[in-house]
C-alpha cells in the first residue's frame, strides 16, 4: 500500500467512516424497501460520542443494533490489516 493510499484509507477509517457507512450500507425499512442507511438523530448522537468501552442501554425501535452492526462491519472492512471473524 502506497503512503499515499494509506494516508487516505486512514482519513476514512479515521475522520469519515459515518459518511462512507451512509454510502454504502443499505437497509430494509419496515415496508421491506431495500434503502440506504441515514442515521437518525439517536444513531448520530451515539456515532458522535462513541468510545471503546460503551454500553447501550438501549430502547426499542432505536435502530441501534443497526448502527453498532455498521460500526463493527465498516471496522472490518476499512481498517487495514484487520482480521474479523463472522
Amino acid at each position: 500500500m502506497t503512503t499515499e493510499l494509506y494516508a487516505q484509507v486512514k482519513e476514512l477509517v479515521t475522520e469519515r467512516r459515518h459518511e462512507w457507512v451512509q454510502a454504502n450500507f443499505k437497509i430494509i425499512d419496515k415496508g421491506s424497501r431495500l434503502i440506504p442507511l441515514q442515521f437518525n438523530p439517536v444513531q448520530s448522537l451515539y456515532w458522535e460520542r462513541r468510545t471503546l468501552r460503551d454500553r447501550i442501554l438501549k430502547p426499542r425501535q432505536a435502530g441501534m443494533s443497526t448502527i453498532a452492526l455498521a460500526d463493527i462491519l465498516s471496522e472490518c472492512m476499512l481498517r487495514p490489516g484487520l482480521n474479523c471473524l463472522y
